[in-house]
Parts: structure tokens; sequence; C-alpha cells
């Protein structure tokens, strides 16, 4: 109750509006006074910019009509078409310019620190599944993936999928070993409707969950209790969309890319003493299919650092019969033989038909290739923007108003830019990476036009011009008086 009567007593006091000390009460006194003689006398008709009451005309009038009135006088005096050309009044051009010099910086840190660059290498599995409850404790010892293409009556293309895993799994860890996978199902900006149908475990489905982390697939069972020991594990899913239209050599043709396996994938189905040892890989698809793949078909030889590598040709591995298929069987003993299928970075497929084979679906969009595009031209851009903004505004007459601002302003703030995203397109390049000039020569050259239009634009006092803080005269010592 007392609390509700001294805010009550509060709330009393503030709308009151009544000063609390005598001195208040004579300002209060003296300012109301002055309204009453400044509307008597009409003082807001008769102002001038000189006018010792103007500043109190503007305090009690409308803020539109303030507003109106200042306008007013400014033009009447002139000051409207001069005050670009003072050193000291900042106008929407000159604000402009600051606000954009901080916006390119602020834009740089954010597609720095919140994207990753396409030029950066993509995440390999451990990236991926890092962190990830239950993606521990599953070693898988013998791994075989075996695909089927298939056209429908309406010319689409389905990719059916079944992995089988002979898995040993540990137990009393911190999380329940769980069917851990991931798949890069988005290629080169194209979604592949990656759908994962079924999990077993010894024949019998279990419940999982599929979800994305990092823009990858990752499919994840959900098992409530340990399950030490030896079992059989099957994934089954379905590509829907795995052919799009593409261009190979300047002819268009259509594309197929199987991403079964992820960069350093032997490092999540790992424990103590237990490793991968036998691999086997096959994808299926018809005679009348395989009479049409053409040059750039194989297996993926990809890595993360060099993820446009043409694949290796399947040779051998491709037999006729009923139907074609391309098959490899491989012993981790034999991972480092010439002839050796094992994958070292991805491993899968890519297949290229002739164009026409399939109702393909479209190449990615313009946004796409904008997006690929933009690490190659956002530092050659900023960079020539730091020098035409530099040069123009080192010719400003008088080294004043906005195109002076725009020398002392833009060209720092396009450069600091340029650090950021040098570290975005190129943090990880190596030393012969052709992304490391383009970055790197235009920051250069923006340094030496910023500094050079800062030294340029340095403010010096008009002939005649008074010193905006000219020195105190010194005072005479006793001795010289």
């Amino acid at each position: 109750m007392a609390g509700a009567i001294l805010a009550v007593a509060v709330i009393a006091i503030a709308l009151s509006a009544r000063p609390l000390t005598r001195e208040g009460a004579l300002a209060r006194e003296h300012l109301l006074g002055q309204r009453l003689h400044l509307d008597q006398t009409l003082a807001a008709e008769r102002a001038t910019l000189r006018s010792v009451d103007l500043p109190y005309v503007v305090m009690f009038a409308r803020p539109r009509a303030a507003g109106r009135l200042v306008r007013n006088l400014l033009a009447r005096e002139g000051i409207g078409r001069r005050a670009g050309a003072d050193p000291t009044f900042f106008g929407a051009g000159r604000l402009g310019v600051r606000f954009a010099a901080v916006a390119v910086v602020g834009g740089a840190v954010a597609l720095a620190f919140l994207t990753a660059s396409p030029t950066s290498p993509p995440p390999d599995q451990s990236d991926v599944l890092d962190d990830l409850d239950g993606s521990y404790g599953v070693a898988v010892t013998d791994a075989r993936f075996d695909a089927t293409l298939v056209r429908s009556d309406d010319g689409s293309a389905r990719l059916d999928v079944v992995e089988r895993l002979r898995a040993d799994v540990a137990a009393h860890l911190r999380a329940v070993p769980q069917v851990t996978r991931a798949w890069r199902d988005v290629v080169d900006g194209h979604d592949q409707g990656l759908r994962v149908q079924e999990i077993t475990v010894d024949g019998r489905a279990v419940p999982f969950e599929q979800t994305r982390r990092m823009g990858y697939a990752v499919v994840q069972s959900r098992l409530p209790d340990d399950w030490e020991g030896e079992h059989d594990v099957e994934v089954r899913y379905t590509l829907d969309r795995p052919v799009v239209a593409a261009q190979a050599d300047g002819a268009a043709v259509e594309e197929l890319t199987w991403t079964a396996l992820m960069p350093r994938w032997t490092w999540t189905w790992q424990l103590p003493d237990l490793e991968t040892e036998r691999l086997r890989m096959s994808l299926t698809l018809s005679d009348e299919l395989a009479d049409s793949l053409t040059d750039g078909s194989g297996w993926l030889d990809g890595t993360p650092n060099r993820p446009d590598e043409p694949p290796i040709p399947f040779g051998d591995t491709l037999q006729r019969g009923d139907q074609a298929v391309v098959a490899f069987d491989e012993n981790v003993d034999d991972e480092y033989e010439s002839d050796s299928l094992w994958p070292d970075g991805y491993g899968g497929v890519q297949l290229r038909f002739a164009e026409g084979t399939f109702a393909a679906s479209p190449a990615p969009g313009i946004g796409h290739a904008l997006w690929i595009g933009l690490p190659w031209a956002l530092g050659p851009v900023l960079g020539l923007l730091a020098v035409v903004l530099g040069l123009v505004g080192s010719l400003a007459r008088g080294r004043i108003g906005v195109q002076r601002d725009l020398a002392r302003w833009m060209p720092p703030s396009l450069t600091i830019a340029q650090m950021f995203l040098v570290g975005w397109a190129a943090g990880e390049a190596s030393d012969d990476d052709p992304i490391l000039p383009v970055v790197l020569v235009p920051l250069v050259v923006s340094i030496v036009v910023g500094v050079f239009a800062f030294i340029r634009t340095r403010r010096t006092s008009a002939p005649g011009e008074r010193p905006r803080h000219p020195a105190r005269p010194r005072r005479k010592s006793a001795a010289t008086r």
C-alpha cells in the first residue's frame, strides 16, 4: 500500500510540472514572460538572423513553423546557397557521405563474418558433424553403396540408393551412438532433392530425423538405448532431381553428380583399433542411358581444395550386360596403390549425358552465378570506386564541401572494407591461387590513392580568412613593461 501511495505522489508531482526550487520558479516565470512579449510584439514576423529574440521565437514555436521560419530567413539572406561551402555546415550530402562510409565497412564486416565465401574450401564430413551428439561411437568396418538410375515415363530422372554398413558400436558413451550420415545434396547451386526413406538395424526399422547442417543433408537415427556390438545397418534414400542442365566445353549437356561420401568420411567411422577396411560402390543404369554417356563421366576425384578436379574415367569398371553397371571393390590396404579407387576426397559418380536424355532440371539462376563471381568482382569494384572518388575529391576547389568529404571518407572506408573482404575471399588461398592478385592489387592501389587524397585535401586557410583558433597574445613580463 505504501508503494502505491508513493507512486501516485511521484506521478502527481511529475504531471504538475511545477518547479521545486526558487531558481526554477524564477526561470519559468522569465520564460513565460518572454513568450508573452514575443506573442504581443509579433516577433516571429520581425525576426532576422541577427535578432537576439530568434532563439526564443524558435523555442516557443511549433516544430514545423520553426523550421519554416529558419529556412525562410536563410533563403532571404542567401545563406542557403553558401551553406555547402561552409566547412562547418553539415547538409544532407555531407551526412550522406559519412553514412555511406560507415555502411560500406559495416556491410563488409557482416559479409565476412556471417557468410562463407564461394572461394573457400567447403566443409568436410567431420566439420559438418562436429559437436553433434551421437555422431561418435559407430565404427563402420565394411561399407557398400548401390545406386540405381531410373528414367520415369515423363522423362525425369530418379536415383535410388541403398547403403549397407557393417557397424561395430561402442557403449557407455556420454551420448547413445546413432546411425549418422551426411551428404552433399546441393551441387553447384542445384538442389538434388535428397529424401531419406528408411534406416534399419538388423532388419528392423528405427526412427530417424533428417535435418541440415552447414548447408548439407544430415540424417540421424533416434535409438533410445545402447546397442553395443556388431550390427548390419541399411540406409535408403532417393535423389528426386539428380540431373541438371549444364555446360561442358561450350556444349549443352545434362549432368548427374552422386556424392556418396564426403571428404574425411573415414574419421567419423573410426574407433580405437577399428576402421573401414572394405568399400564397394556401384551404379546401375539401362543400356540406353549408358549409350548416351559423354566425355566427363567417371568416379569423383575432387577434394575440398580442388573441387573441380575432373573425374577418373570409368574404364574397365563399366560393365555391359542386361544393364550397364559401374562398380569398384576396394580394400584399405590398397588405398595408396596407383590404380586404387579408394576415395581420397569425395566418393561417388559423375555422369554426363547428351542433351535431351532427360527432362533435366534447369541450371541454377543468375543469383547463383552472381554469388560465385562475387569474391572475384568485389575487390576490383571497391578498388575502382576508391580510386575514382579519391581522385575526383582531390580536385575539390577550396578543399571544402561534399567533394572534399568524398576524398577524405570514402577511399579509407573502401580500403578498410577490402581488408575484411581479403580474408573472406582469400583467407585459405594457396600462394599460387589466382584469387590473391584479384583482391590484393586493388587493396594496395586503394591505400596509395587514399593517402594521396587525404594529404591533397588537407584544409588550409583561405586568403584573408582568420584562423579558427587564433593564438593568444603573449603577456608582457614585468621586465619588459
